[in-house]
C-alpha cells in the first residue's frame, strides 16, 4: 500500500502545485494513471483529510470551551480510548437536530478532494472513506458534495439527547475495542475484493 501526502496521487494537474511530493511517489502517480484497466481501490480517511479540520476538534473549540480542552488532555494522556474520548465529544454539543446539521455542514470540505474522488473513478478505480469518526457528520457532507454514492465505513451513530450518540456494533467483523473500527481489517477485506489497496491516511495526533 501507498500513503503520503493526500490529494496528491493520480492528480498530476494537483501534483504540479505542492512540493512535498517524492520522486517514487510521483512514478506511482504516473504509473497508476497509464493503467486504466487495473482494478483498484483508493481508501482515504476523512476528518482532516478530506475536510480541512476534525470534527472533533470543531466542537471542542467552538461549543465546549475549558471542558473540551481537559476532555482532549486526559485523551492525550491515554485516559481515555479513542472510541470513548469521541463519545464524550460528539455527546456534549448540546444542540436541536436542525441546528446540529446545519452546524456539521459548515464543516469545510478540501479544496481538492472532489477532483481526487473523479479521477480515480474514472481512471476506473473506486474510492472508499475509512474513517473512525462518525457516519452521521460524514453522511451529510457527502450529500452536500453530491458524493452520496460513496461507500463509508465508519462508526454509525444518531441523534440522542441533543447529542450524537456513537452506536458501536460490538459484533461487527472491523470492531474495535480501542477505535470502534479496526481500519486494518476494512482494508485486509479490501483486499481480497481488489487487486490493489491504496490507503491515505492521516493519524489523529493533535
Amino acid at each position: 500500500m501507498q500513503s503520503g501526502a493526500y490529494s496528491f496521487f493520480i492528480v498530476k494537474e494537483i501534483v504540479k502545485d505542492r512540493h512535498d511530493i517524492k520522486g517514487n511517489e510521483r512514478k506511482h502517480i504516473e504509473e497508476l494513471g497509464e493503467n486504466k484497466m487495473k482494478k483498484f481501490v483508493f481508501v482515504s480517511d476523512f476528518d482532516g483529510t478530506l475536510t480541512e479540520k476534525d470534527f472533533y476538534q470543531m466542537i471542542i473549540e467552538d461549543r465546549l470551551g475549558e471542558m473540551g480542552k481537559a476532555l482532549f488532555d486526559a485523551w492525550k494522556r491515554k485516559e481515555y480510548k479513542d472510541r470513548d474520548f469521541l463519545s464524550k465529544i460528539y455527546k456534549a454539543v448540546d444542540m436541536d437536530e436542525s441546528e446540529l446539521i446545519e452546524y456539521i455542514l459548515t464543516i469545510k470540505w478540501d479544496k481538492y478532494a472532489t477532483h481526487l474522488i473523479e479521477r480515480v473513478q474514472q481512471s476506473g478505480g473506486e474510492f472508499v472513506i475509512l474513517s473512525a469518526g462518525c457516519s452521521y457528520y460524514i453522511d451529510p457532507i457527502l450529500r452536500k458534495q453530491n458524493l452520496k454514492h460513496i461507500k463509508v465505513y465508519s462508526n454509525p451513530g444518531v441523534y440522542h439527547n441533543r447529542g450524537i450518540e456513537l452506536k458501536i456494533d460490538k459484533d461487527s467483523p472491523y470492531f474495535s475495542d480501542v477505535y470502534g473500527i479496526d481500519k486494518q481489517k476494512v482494508v485486509c477485506d479490501l483486499k481480497n475484493q481488489f487487486e490493489k489497496v491504496y490507503f491515505d491516511r492521516r493519524d489523529r495526533k493533535s
